[in-house]
């Protein structure tokens, strides 16, 4: 302890570890800020090397717009294989109506020339405002939704239920399996026993 230290109060000393705690707790948040967007801006340097390396390997020339056209089927990809993993583990199935628990893809298309501005969009219906919601409820495969004055219009190209496991579900996949591992357990121990 410093001269100074001793003559400050415990309320005093407190307050500056306080103060100083707070300043560590800032620059944590910005070197998690700063770790982030690193992590960012190296996920993008692996997708345009990517980019660059699957054009090449066609033979098409590298230019601008074609590591640009390249990444964007690169993101393309990387949607569709989460939705197949969704449905793989059973957390999606197809549907053919957009309900509260849908999961909707679907295409941006202009508001006037209906000409396609993002080739794929998709997301959990339960994450949006009720308006955006309420117009998209009932929808099916193959339906334009104007969106709104001014924005992109929608159209819907795939639909989806989410699937949330059922606790009991779970439980009883549980027990069958304690109950699988309790009976090879018995299994092996009367196999021992036999050897010996």
């Amino acid at each position: 302890m410093t001269k100074e230290t001793k003559s400050l109060t415990a309320s005093q000393r407190l307050e500056g570890l306080e103060a100083s705690l707070s300043a560590i707790d800032q620059v944590m948040g910005n070197i998690t800020t700063n770790l982030q967007t690193a992590i960012n801006a190296l996920t993008l340097l692996s997708d345009k090397v990517d980019a660059i390396v699957r054009l090449g390997n066609s033979g098409k020339s590298v230019n601008s717009a074609t590591v640009a056209a390249e990444l964007i089927a690169i993101n393309i990809e990387d949607l569709k294989s989460r939705v197949e993993d969704l449905q793989g583990r059973g957390m999606a199935v197809l549907a053919t109506e957009i309900q509260e628990n849908s999961f909707v893809v679907g295409r941006e298309l202009g508001e006037e020339t209906k000409e396609v501005t993002n080739e794929r969009i998709q997301f959990p219906l339960f994450g949006l405002i009720k308006e955006t919601k309420d117009k998209l409820i009932g929808k099916k495969v193959g339906d334009i939704v104007t969106m709104g004055k001014g924005r992109n219009l929608l159209e819907i190209t795939e639909i989806f239920n989410i699937v949330v496991p059922e606790i009991e579900q779970l439980k009883t996949n549980e027990t069958s399996e304690a109950a699988a591992s309790t009976e090879a357990t018995e299994t092996q121990e009367t196999q021992a026993g036999a050897a010996q």
